[in-house]
Formats: structure tokens, C-alpha cells, sequence
């Protein structure tokens, strides 16, 4: 298994704890995010992969349906991905807001 297919299967995992531990139903998350309810579905199954803007939509109206539900979810997740040293951990966020289009239109003034 490599390593993105079982990150993939963590956040898969951390993300359907989540919604159980904080009684959030899949419809309910699908009218809040706007994503559809077979993405959520597969997402919870490990059968999809969604982009980082999807799953940022989806922890963000979590946490509009029930505060705490951000938190829990990144705690796990890093919690889920084992002891990393920091410079992996930097690699990976560098990695993901490589892929993110709105970041790299994000004007960033030198101090």
C-alpha cells in the first residue's frame, strides 16, 4: 500500500469518526457544504479521494453544524498519521497547498 492510498484511507476513516462522534448525517453536511452526497458517501467509504478544496469545504461546514467538529477532525487526523518529525510534516502541507489553486493566487506582501 502506498503511502497516499493509506493517508487517503486515514482521512477517509478520521473524516466518517468524526461525523459519527458529532451525530452530523451525511444530508445535512451535503446542504451545509454543498457537496454532493455521494462524494461525502464515498469519502466516508474510502472510495474517493476529494480534492483539498472539497474536504476543506466539508470541515468547514462541520464545524458551522457543530463547533468542535474542526478540531476533533485535524486532532485525529495528526493524531492518525503517527509520529512524523516536522520536517515531514511541513512537507506534506507545502505538497498540499502546492495543488491548491487559491493559494497560489494569494499576494503575499514582504515584511
Amino acid at each position: 500500500m502506498t503511502k497516499k492510498v493509506s493517508l487517503q484511507l486515514i482521512s477517509s476513516q478520521v473524516f466518517d469518526l468524526t461525523l459519527k462522534n458529532f451525530s452530523i448525517k451525511g444530508t445535512e453536511l451535503s446542504r451545509a457544504s454543498g457537496v454532493t452526497g455521494a462524494v461525502i458517501s464515498d469519502f466516508r467509504k474510502g472510495k474517493a479521494n476529494p480534492s483539498t478544496a472539497v474536504v476543506e469545504k466539508l470541515v468547514d461546514a462541520m464545524e458551522e453544524l457543530r463547533p468542535g467538529a474542526w478540531q476533533f477532525f485535524y486532532s485525529q487526523l495528526a493524531a492518525a498519521r503517527g509520529p512524523l518529525d516536522v520536517a515531514a510534516q511541513l512537507n506534506f502541507i507545502a505538497d498540499e497547498l502546492r495543488k491548491d489553486q487559491q493559494f497560489h493566487r494569494i499576494n503575499v506582501a514582504a515584511s
